[in-house]
């Protein structure tokens, strides 16, 4: 669950609620899926998210057939507040955007939104990681074959505005095969 998830539903569902009932029906459905059934599993800014990442990935590389691939894209979002370098380099991003006249609220050092997003990123276990470091032996770990790596795909996706305030973060893509 998220501050931004106001329906308190499972994303993309209307039907199941976003409490416990709804999880262990949503595990439930995850659990009829059939082993080989997808060519890809796709995701964008997910993985950082994921309480048991490792277990996550397990079960995508469970449904992929053999040569079926794991695509996602992501970044260390706030692995900043673990680190000094890191919290240096985000401090200087932020500070340059409020000179620029370019920050607009939304990751302002003192909104309300970035410190709420903080305290939930605490609580994540990949906010601590070193990524997309991390990403290359999570595939290892679980025996998928790394195909690709593009540590900052972000400069390829993200348009100027995005460029400049996640500089500090650069979005990666990680993509394994089964």
């Amino acid at each position: 669950e998220t501050s931004w998830n106001k329906a308190k539903r499972l994303q993309g569902r209307k039907d199941i609620m976003l409490d416990a009932d709804g999880i262990r029906l949503a595990e439930k459905t995850g659990e009829g899926m059939q082993d080989i059934d997808f060519d890809l599993v796709i995701s964008r800014n997910v993985v950082w998210n994921l309480e048991k990442p490792i277990d996550s990935m397990k079960e995508w590389k469970r449904v992929l057939k053999k040569g079926g691939r794991i695509l996602y894209f992501d970044s260390a979002w706030y692995y900043y507040l673990y680190d000094d370098e890191a919290m240096r380099r985000h401090l200087e991003v932020q500070q340059r955007l409020i000179d620029s006249g370019k920050e607009n609220g939304e990751h302002h050092l003192v909104s309300e939104r970035a410190k709420r997003c903080e305290e939930i990123a605490k609580n994540l276990v990949l906010s601590k990681e070193k990524r997309p470091e991390w990403d290359v032996d999570a595939m290892n770990e679980i025996g998928m074959d790394l195909i690709c790596l593009n540590e900052n795909i972000g400069d390829f996706v993200w348009d100027e505005s995005e460029r400049m305030s996640f500089e500090d973060k650069p979005m990666f893509m990680v993509c394994a095969e089964k």
